[in-house]
């Protein structure tokens, strides 16, 4: 559900240019440290009983059309495809998960909870033209804090993700973070939910990648 990097400091909150990243932080980063530079890190093991085949889902085209300027984002029916006005990725909502209310006032995407899971999708503009291998770093560096520990990660064709366990709560969660790095945007999906429900959650977290239409 993320971290998500070559991270600006003007991208800190869930309303700001880089909004994508607002978003994730607001998720999964409460409680870093400042420091998001990209760091070289160990290769870790897969998250026990992660598929591996949803870790590194080849890319998906991206959306057709651009998005209209001004327009307003698809319904968040559940069950039915989310579709973003602003940067024009399309995303699965699964059922039983509704729009945050709130949403974010920058129009860079949408948080789906059901009462016990996250599910964020999002995007922002690449504009430092960051490379997935930057993406992945940052991200790295972002997530290893506090009790976050990294389990996984995965990069190939310009998509990166990052799994692993969020202990700081007390109560151990899966977070999950996705990122399409295209030459002139960065679309990320990310999930959060209890590892105890790893058995509920991951089939949908695995649809919803499948699912997924980064930005064109």
């Amino acid at each position: 559900m993320m971290p998500h990097r070559g991270e600006r400091r003007r991208d800190t909150g869930p309303v700001t240019r880089g909004g994508a990243r607002g978003l994730l932080a607001v998720a999964l980063l409460s409680g870093c440290g400042g420091s998001t530079a990209p760091t070289t890190l160990p290769a870790l093991p897969p998250l026990p009983g992660a598929s591996e085949s949803m870790l590194q889902a080849p890319l998906p085209a991206p959306a057709s059309s651009p998005p209209t300027p001004g327009a307003a984002d698809s319904p968040a029916t559940p069950g039915a495809p989310y579709r973003n006005a602003r940067f024009g990725f399309q995303a699965e909502v699964p059922a039983g998960f509704t729009a945050a209310s709130p949403g974010p006032t920058n129009g860079d995407g949408a948080v789906f909870r059901d009462g016990s899971a996250d599910y964020i999708v999002s995007a922002r503009l690449n504009d430092q033209a960051s490379s997935a291998a930057r993406e992945l770093a940052s991200l790295r560096a972002s997530l290893a804090c506090r009790q976050r520990r990294i389990t996984y990660t995965s990069s190939s064709g310009g998509v990166v993700a990052v799994s692993g366990i969020d202990a700081s709560t007390g109560t151990p969660t899966i977070f999950y973070v996705r990122e399409v790095v295209g030459p002139s945007t960065v679309s990320t999906l990310s999930w959060t939910y209890p590892q105890a429900r790893d058995a509920t959650y991951k089939p949908l977290l695995e649809a919803t990648v499948r699912a997924f239409v980064p930005a064109p």
